[in-house]
Parts: C-alpha cells; structure tokens; sequence
C-alpha cells in the first residue's frame, strides 16, 4: 500500500503482474484497477506455510485472500511443486480445494534449491512426482487451463519435465527445452509463442 503512487505511475506504461502474497479486500480493491492480473502463490497447508514461510497463518488465510482477489481482479494460483524441502506434500489439496473454487488458469512451479538458503543440499521432487501433481489437475481441473510456469531446475530435469508436460497436454510452457518443442511438433500439436509473463 505504500508504493500505490509508484504502482499507479508505472500503470501507465506498463502491464503491470503483481504478486501480491496474502491481502485483505481493501488492498485488493486498492492495487486492482492498476494491475493486469495478480499471480498468487496458492498454499493449502499449514505446516509449509509454517515451515517455509515462517508465517503464523493457515490455509484458510491463503483462501480467503484468494477470494479477495478473485472479486476485484483476474487472479491465477501458482502451486510450487516441492516447496516444503522438496517433499510433496499439500500440492494435492490445493488442486482439491481450486476444483471446487475454481480458477482461471493454474501455473505449476517446482522448487529450485538455492545456494545460500536451508535448501541449498536439498534435491527438487522426482520427476515421477512432478508428472503426477500435473497429471491430477489436468484430471480434476477439467476445464481449466494449466501450464508450467518459469521456475523450475535446468538442465536434464528440465527437459524431462518438459517432455511429460507436453505429453500431458500442458498448456503453456514458460521457456520450454528444445526437445519439448521438438515432441510437440513431432505429435502434431501448435506451437506458439509470446514474449511475456505466462499469464497475460
């Protein structure tokens, strides 16, 4: 809220995404008519929440804010998958819980362990486990369209995820290897792109 002067300035020349993390209606309704969308890390498990957040909050807190949004502003849930020190472990009840919600598009991140955090030693989830937290939305979210958003490992992890992304029938792919391009044309999918955040 201090930086709605800035905020709204930068509207003016820019499409503007914010990440918002928890908000009541009254920032929500503040920050709404200057952004283009909202991205929103999307959790629905008090112990990561706890544990990786540090935050005395719950899943109903996430949800409420999520609501708020969702009233005043095109909002899209971003679920990391590993988030809580690689494990999975509350990515199946927030796809549960936006079955029922609802969504306009969920975004899957993975967790990148990184040098100079308690992570750093840590390994992301298998790419077993990534498959199947995409494959359960694609399942459950029927009508909602899903993509693979910017962060995830590099390297052969990547492009293995890539592959089971397309294989899967993901809809966006932030960034994709060129072997995930390359399935894709080989099975005769479109294949675009845009130059700018996957949720505009």
């Amino acid at each position: 809220m201090e930086h709605l002067d800035v905020i709204r300035e930068l509207a003016k020349s820019y499409k503007l995404v914010a990440h918002t993390g928890l908000i009541g209606e009254e920032g929500v309704e503040a920050v709404a008519p200057f952004v283009e969308a909202v991205s929103f890390n999307f959790l629905c498990d008090d112990d990561t929440i706890r544990e990786v957040y540090g935050l005395k909050k719950t899943a109903e807190d996430y949800i409420e804010s999520y609501n708020a949004l969702r009233r005043h502003t095109k909002v899209y849930p971003h679920i990391t998958i590993g988030l809580n020190g690689g494990r999975v472990v509350g990515e199946r009840g927030a796809i549960e819980t936006l079955s029922s919600l609802g969504a306009r598009a969920v975004v899957f991140n993975i967790l990148i362990p990184k040098l100079g955090t308690r992570y750093a030693n840590l390994r992301p989830p298998g790419v077993e486990e990534v498959t199947a937290i995409m494959r359960e939305a694609k399942e459950r979210l029927r009508d909602t369209p899903i993509y693979l958003g910017c962060m995830r490992p590099g390297g052969g992890y990547r492009e293995a995820v890539d592959r089971e992304a397309v294989m899967l029938g993901v809809d966006r792919i932030v960034m994709p290897s060129r072997s995930a391009v390359q399935l894709a044309e080989a099975n005769g999918l479109s294949v675009g792109s845009r130059d700018e955040c996957c949720i505009l």
